[in-house]
């Protein structure tokens, strides 16, 4: 029902990504997109691989307040695998997670446990600096542009919303109780991942004892990584925002880079509504319309959203899937065989 469900919304996503090209002119958007500025987009692909790079160096990081060296290639292409994951689960950018946190305690031999809550803790980083991003951005909003009741409302909620989002996780790696209910919730969600289904049920009887780890794991890989979190946070935000900029001007917009700021943050927003994978179709149609608030066109406006989605999304999920062959999916299944617990895998020290 749910991989049904998943097919039914991403079909969905299509459709409404190829209503808005046909709306907006094929032949228009055909014509936007071979006359981009090459020389631009090249720039552009070196922030994407950037952007990577430092999401692989905050992950390892929060790993290292394990006491643990780790290959800086499996931290690469484990982070990979989980944009790829991301791009083919439900929600705009969440699913890798669980993947994400099993298959780096495969390789480098780590409790799963303890390696799940340096990702919620950059994680939580990770909202950290986009609410901060947020905020700045509708305070320019609020000060350059003329908002009706309803759009201040709408600004207003969202940003209620990503301080609310914020609060639950860290609630919830405090809490000790909430912890064991969100963990329940997450193996449900890996019940659904067909090499680890049968695992799932024997993990579950193990949470209880997992919570110690977890939350004593969460709060030193939080106290010992304030600043140098927070700082490549920060540092992604604002390379994504060059992006977004890079790719504007590569279409030959002449758009100040306080509005492209002002439909960063309404792109960002539309991430924490519920969407099909990758937000297909929901995070697109805001692109579109953010870029028209500007004062860009729908064709126009319709290009800049398939080439940033391109570079933002597409690009690193087939990377990931090159990245599947270096993990070796195939090793799930003797991974499996060995009997290996995800909450307590054997140590190397």
């Amino acid at each position: 029902m749910r991989r049904r469900f998943t097919f039914l919304s991403l079909g969905a996503g299509f459709l409404i990504v190829s209503m808005m090209i046909i709306f907006a002119g094929i032949r228009e958007v055909y014509k936007n997109l071979v006359s981009m500025d090459v020389k631009l987009l090249t720039y552009v692909l070196i922030i994407q691989v950037s952007l990577i790079l430092l999401f692989a160096l905050r992950w390892s990081t929060f790993i290292s307040t394990l006491g643990r060296k780790i290959g800086s290639m499996n931290v690469v292409v484990v982070s990979l695998v989980g944009f790829l994951m991301n791009s083919i689960t439900p929600g705009a950018k969440a699913g890798g997670e669980p993947v994400r946190a099993y298959l780096l305690s495969k390789l480098e031999r780590m409790n799963t446990t303890k390696c799940f809550a340096t990702i919620v803790a950059e994680r939580l980083y990770d909202v950290l600096a986009y609410l901060i991003v947020i905020l700045l951005g509708i305070i320019w909003i609020y000060r350059s542009a003329e908002l009706t009741i309803m759009e201040s409302a709408l600004l207003l909620g969202g940003t209620m919303l990503t301080v609310f989002l914020m609060w639950i996780v860290l609630n919830i790696s405090i809490n000790k109780k909430k912890s064991k209910k969100f963990i329940r919730y997450v193996l449900r969600i890996i019940r659904n991942i067909r090499p680890l289904a049968p695992k799932v049920k024997e993990w579950n009887d193990k949470v209880d004892e997992a919570i110690e780890e977890y939350s004593s794991t969460f709060k030193d890989a939080m106290v010992s990584n304030v600043l140098k979190g927070m700082l490549i946070s920060m540092m992604m935000r604002v390379l994504e925002l060059i992006r977004l900029f890079l790719v504007a001007k590569a279409l030959h917009t002449d758009l100040s880079f306080g509005a492209v700021l002002s439909v960063y943050v309404l792109v960002l927003l539309t991430y924490l509504l519920p969407s099909p994978p990758a937000g297909l179709g929901v995070v697109d149609a805001a692109y579109v319309m953010a870029f028209k608030i500007v004062g860009i066109n729908t064709a126009l406006a319709a290009s800049i959203m398939i080439v940033d989605r391109f570079f933002s999304t597409a690009f690193p999920a087939i990377l990931g899937i090159a990245s599947t062959y270096y993990v070796g999916f195939r090793k799930l299944r003797t991974w499996r065989k060995e009997g290996a617990d995800i909450l307590n895998p054997p140590q190397a020290s």
